[in-house]
């Protein structure tokens, strides 16, 4: 029986350094925010697509109550400004009873958009739309 090739160091690397992209500050991973490049990832770090960028209230509350998680932005920025981190809702099974206010008059932009990933969905709230 032949023994098996272990490859060398050298090979590692140069297999590593081919399949791996480096990360620069724009496309770094930023758990629960907004990388600089615009993607959304989720607190465990998971990338997040946006499904839909009009939610009603209906709509947002089936899936907090399906087992979506939340976050919200109270500024309406829309989560991507300096500054702005999103907030996120620690404990989803609690949600079975909630409510969504979503102001049909307010002074800043106003609106919720439903985004999805790998752990699941994500109601996004933004600036005056409030689970309570």
């Amino acid at each position: 029986m032949r023994a098996r090739r272990v490859p060398t160091m050298a090979e590692i690397t140069a297999v590593v350094a081919t399949t791996s992209a480096p990360r620069t500050a724009r496309d770094s991973v930023r758990p629960g925010r907004f990388n600089l490049e615009g993607r959304f990832f989720d607190p465990d770090g998971n990338p997040l697509t946006r499904l839909s960028d009009e939610l009603t209230e209906e709509e947002a509350l089936e899936r907090i109550r399906s087992g979506a998680r939340v976050a919200a932005e109270p500024c309406g920025c829309g989560g991507t400004s300096r500054g702005c981190a999103p907030i996120w809702s620690d404990d989803s099974s609690s949600n079975d009873g909630a409510t969504l206010r979503l102001p049909r008059r307010s002074e800043m932009p106003t609106w919720i958009d439903l985004w999805s990933g790998d752990s699941g969905d994500v109601v996004f709230l933004h600036g005056d739309a409030r689970l309570d």
